[in-house]
């Protein structure tokens, strides 16, 4: 009778047929009759046929897996191109797609004050049908799926916390509430993917979607970044070129490089090295043709910390001997390129030169009289914050980009002096230790696990966060769509790794050896 009463306890709860059956009979009654009202008010046949349309993606999305609509959003975003890239000279037909998942979605429908995008609105959809599938039993996304590292919970939790507490602090100072919502909606944007990705993914089982995933949307914007600036940049008038794509696709390119980089370190074999072969020089396109200096830094430091982070194997003692043989040659190399920042040859010596001084770039001046700026208005307030809501003070008048950036005072390239300024001591380090709590369990989880592919999962996930900060410190990377989505992925890996491979208490599963990237564990 108990083992009976157990069962009865924990089986699904399904609704009565009837009950459905109704249920759907009503909703599609509903959308056709606005659909008719819609028509009869002389609404364009685009808007007429929106709730139909909305009715059969949300009932699409109520009865694929999880993990495959949430793919399929990843794809999207990551690909289509939006109306203000390559600085808003040149998009695709495509773009007006691109448009629809980033901005509001009042910009497109004749409903006023709908201030939510279109990603927004389906990832909300995507993390409701998901949470539902919990309540009620379904296992269909959470069949064979990994346990998280508590302790990720707990830091989301603490990040939250901060995020409410220099939102308080501004309001409660006379902080404008229509700024204080852009300033919390990328971190929020981090909060909810996160939750997405634990629902929808199921642990090292989907590793090679994801890998497979940046890998292609990666070479989509690098042929697309190789076209515009060869066929559409020399057509301008622009007295010097920016960007091709966006700034977010510099995260974009180096995962991409990273991922085969790092599964070839952990596992040297044929079909690896042709990968590399074949996706290394692409994203490195990507890089060349979209300009971001900072891309080339991203790629320095996520490679450096594979460096540290990895054991003492061939591959790292031939790095080392050779680094320390050719020193002496780097050092001349650089002397001389430091003299020279206008020659090709020394083209990697004017990236670092005109990304740390500024007498020769105006751009790095500019940033540098913008953290000047921050510096002395987290004096003002050092302990407990100015709060989201306001912008720092202009004690030094830099270059005026307030035609081209209106919200400059609200987002500053340099976000982690911003964290600081706007959260105080204690909204950036309940903030800021998500990171570190991610990169603590990637390192750890590379330390314990057993198989390559994990291992070259964990130095994905930390360099992902990595080059998040990176993207942070230096270029507003919190703004870009790519951000929220590789640094939750990341946070997501690296908390389910650390589990899986014994690094963080939890009933983890047996290892398997299938999941490498595009072959088998042996």
């Amino acid at each position: 009778m108990s083992g009976t009463a157990t069962a009865a306890s924990i089986a699904p709860i399904a609704a009565p047929a009837g009950r459905s059956r109704a249920g759907t009979v009503a909703l599609v009654a509903a959308a056709g009759v606005a659909t008719a009202g819609i028509a009869a008010r002389g609404g364009s046949p685009l808007l007429a046929a929106a709730p139909v349309l909305v009715l059969a993606l949300v009932w699409t999305l109520s009865v694929l897996p999880l993990r495959w609509s949430t793919t399929a959003l990843l794809a999207l975003t990551l690909t289509l191109d939006l109306s203000d890239d390559a600085q808003g000279e040149w998009h695709s037909p495509l773009a007006v797609l691109g448009d629809l998942l980033r901005d509001d979605l009042d910009r497109f429908v004749p409903i006023r004050g709908l201030k939510v995008s279109g990603s927004e609105a389906l990832v909300l959809l995507l993390v409701a049908v998901g949470i539902w599938r919990r309540a009620t039993g379904d296992d269909r996304d959470t069949r064979g799926a990994e346990p998280m590292a508590g302790v990720l919970r707990g830091a989301f939790a603490v990040f939250l916390a901060g995020v409410a507490y220099a939102t308080v602090v501004g309001l409660a100072t006379g902080g404008n509430p229509a700024w204080a919502i852009i300033q919390v909606r990328p971190l929020l944007h981090l909060a909810v993917f996160a939750l997405l990705f634990h629902l929808a993914y199921r642990g090292a089982r989907d590793h090679l979607t994801l890998a497979r995933l940046t890998l292609a949307t990666a070479t989509a914007k690098a042929g697309l970044a190789w076209w515009v600036d060869r066929y559409v940049a020399p057509h301008t008038l622009m007295r010097k070129w920016e960007f091709s794509t966006n700034h977010g696709d510099s995260i974009l390119f180096s995962m991409a490089a990273i991922i085969v980089l790092v599964h070839l370190l952990e596992r040297p074999d044929r079909p690896r090295l042709l990968r590399a072969a074949i996706f290394v020089p692409v994203a490195l396109l990507g890089v060349i043709h979209n300009h971001r200096r900072l891309a080339w830094i991203d790629l320095a430091a996520a490679l450096a910390c594979v460096y540290v982070v990895s054991p003492w194997r061939g591959w790292k003692r031939i790095a080392t001997r050779a680094t320390l043989l050719a020193t002496p040659v780097l050092v001349a190399y650089v002397a001389v390129g430091w003299q020279l920042p206008h020659s090709r040859i020394f083209a990697p010596v004017r990236i670092a030169r005109t990304v740390s001084d500024p007498s020769i770039d105006r751009s790095t001046l500019y940033r540098a009289i913008e953290n000047w700026n921050q510096a002395m208005s987290i004096a003002e307030s050092p302990i407990l914050g100015r709060g989201f809501g306001h912008g720092f003070s202009e004690f030094i008048k830099g270059d005026d980009i307030s035609t081209i950036f209106k919200l400059y005072r609200l987002e500053p390239h340099n976000a982690v002096l911003g964290l600081l300024l706007f959260g105080g001591l204690p909204g950036f380090f309940a903030i800021w230790s998500l990171l570190a709590v991610g990169i603590f369990l990637a390192a750890r989880a590379h330390r314990f696990a057993v198989l390559p592919e994990d291992r070259a999962a964990a130095l994905s996930a930390l360099a992902v966060v990595v080059i998040c900060v990176l993207q942070t410190y230096g270029d507003m990377g919190q703004y870009s769509q790519q951000y929220p989505i590789y640094l939750a992925l990341a946070l997501t890996v690296a908390g389910r790794l650390a589990v899986r491979t014994g690094a963080w208490p939890g009933a983890a599963p047996a290892a398997r050896g299938d999941l490498a990237l595009g072959g088998s564990a042996g």
